[in-house]
């Protein structure tokens, strides 16, 4: 857990500890270094460091040891990082000026890099940037305006002109000839010709071993629950496979009566754990929604973010290991906008309007044919969703469409708006996030699973 920066090219180790100090919050316990001639790193944690002015800097939650990470990376290049099974960053120097920058198969780290004159910059937050004093402070009115239309970040954009994020699954290789990306993990969709109930077995085989990996290292744990069965799948399958761990659980509302609430109570009360509930405050949005922004930076998300960051606060408190049912929805269909795609598939001669009524959803654009405005009075009536326009942006042209759900579960998959606060809120309070779903192993399996047992006429995340 923490954060790393660094420089490659004109540098030194007081600019190394200004950008530290932008990111405090991801742990007081900092280090500074040179690994090699013109490469200055750094790095910060909520625990001491062993000050060994090593090769490698991580910001680590996954299984094992990383320092025997430069060697495996020298002997087997890139791939090696397909093998690991948990969220990290990390920066890499082999050779004077030559570095390598990786974040997890998801992104759920976050790696932030520009270009600059005579040097090349990277952080974990760009925040850390802003301590540079030839850094150009200059919005990204584009990725601003696709985020108001859409609320999810412009892929390979952030928020500021100058700076890019590097996606989940990938690597940055730096040298004389600038930043190089190519990806380590792709996932690919292979539908398996299989009975329901042989799907629905290696599903739940796939999740049992995944949770059997994730949760073995602890004795204790928490989990963030609500009404719905994700967090409860997640929390039975624990429960299976490591019963004698100690369970706390957190769920957040409006109010006694909040469906939320309620159901989160009925899970909690059947898998026996030590629950914890909390009434959500809304007087406390003025002054936690800046804290949020300026957590967040690139924003993702809709109000669900204030509760995540409330819920995550109580629950750090507690544990230092928070599981949670993230990305099931994604990844088995249980998204409004996947209905629209298991119409499509149903019923190809509606593909069209239906593609229409997908992106006025997601991104507010007006449908042009009279089925499709048709179908925007019928959902929305007379207040459809429009966007806010950015003076000097492009206006958002649209999000990307298929008419098959695995293929869109590929386009997405990797970038997540979620993470944005989810990381750095689990930062603050120095806690590992968990979640099965976000797993490579359980990813591969879900697109063995044909588009109609995850979405069907009424009934979604079927199988």
């Amino acid at each position: 857990m923490g954060a790393i920066f660094g420089i490659v090219g004109e540098g030194s180790l007081a600019e190394l500890a200004a950008m530290g100090r932008r990111v405090a919050h991801r742990g007081r316990h900092q280090q500074y270094w040179s690994p090699a001639p013109g490469v200055y790193f750094g790095q910060a944690g909520h625990r001491p460091f062993e000050v060994n002015g090593s090769a490698i800097a991580t910001d680590w939650q996954v299984t094992g040891d990383q320092s025997s990470l430069p060697e495996r990376f020298a002997e087997h290049g890139p791939t090696v990082l397909g093998t690991l099974r948990g969220t990290f960053s990390l920066a890499l120097c082999d050779a004077p000026g030559h570095i390598w920058l990786a974040v997890d198969h998801l992104g759920f780290k976050t790696l932030y890099y520009s270009v600059l004159r005579g040097r090349f910059v990277f952080a974990s937050e760009y925040k850390s940037l802003l301590a540079l004093p030839d850094f150009p402070l200059e919005p990204d009115r584009d990725a601003i305006q696709h985020y108001l239309a859409t609320k999810h970040p412009l892929g390979g954009h952030s928020f500021l002109a100058r700076t890019r994020p590097l996606p989940g699954g990938h690597v940055l290789e730096y040298q004389d000839r600038g930043p190089q990306v190519t990806s380590y993990w792709k996932p690919t969709a292979h539908v398996v010709d299989r009975s329901r109930q042989e799907h629905a077995r290696v599903i739940r085989d796939t999740m049992l071993a995944t949770v059997q990996r994730q949760v073995s290292p602890y004795e204790q744990i928490g989990i963030t629950l609500g009404a719905g069965i994700d967090a409860a799948i997640v929390l039975g399958a624990v429960r299976r496979v490591a019963p004698d761990v100690r369970v706390s659980s957190f769920t957040i509302g409006a109010g006694e009566s909040d469906w939320e609430i309620a159901g989160a109570r009925e899970t909690a009360s059947l898998f026996d754990t030590d629950h914890h509930e909390y009434i959500f405050d809304p007087s406390v949005i003025p002054n936690d929604l800046p804290k949020l922004v300026w957590l967040s930076e690139d924003c993702g998300g809709r109000e669900e973010a204030v509760l995540q960051m409330n819920v995550l606060a109580h629950a750090a408190a507690h544990t230092k290991t928070i599981f949670s049912g993230w990305n099931a929805d994604l990844l088995f269909g249980g998204m409004p906008r996947h209905r629209l795609i298991g119409y499509a598939e149903r019923m190809p001669l509606l593909s069209a309007p239906l593609r229409e009524l997908f992106q006025l959803s997601q991104c507010g654009l007006a449908p042009s044919s009279l089925v499709g405005r048709a179908l925007e009075r019928a959902v929305y009536g007379a207040a459809p969703p429009r966007a806010l326009q950015v003076p000097g942006a492009v206006a958002a042209s649209g999000v990307y469409w298929t008419s098959d759900l695995n293929n869109l579960i590929l386009a997405n998959v990797q970038r997540s708006p979620y993470y944005n606060y989810l990381e750095p809120c689990h930062e603050v309070g120095a806690a590992t996030w968990y979640s099965p779903f976000a797993d490579p192993d359980l990813i591969a399996a879900s697109l063995t699973v044909p588009s109609w047992l995850k979405t069907g006429w009424r009934q979604q995340k079927r199988v």
